[in-house]
């Protein structure tokens, strides 16, 4: 068994996603996010898209 797959219903406990990551990300949108659209491509959990929610008008 591959070592995310025993992992990933802990993931987020174990990597929880943090302020200073979304901020970290935040300071290389360039001039803001509003009017914005991200695509996640489903490479994790979700955790970043849903920290940036407000940030951008369609995920």
């Amino acid at each position: 068994m591959n070592f995310y797959s025993r992992i990933s219903k802990y993931y987020n406990e174990i990597f929880p996603l943090n302020k200073t990551q979304i901020s970290f990300v935040r300071s290389y949108l360039d001039g803001g996010s509003k009017d914005k659209k991200m695509l996640d491509i489903g490479c994790g959990t979700g955790g970043l898209p849903i920290g940036l929610y407000d940030d951008f008008d369609s995920i």
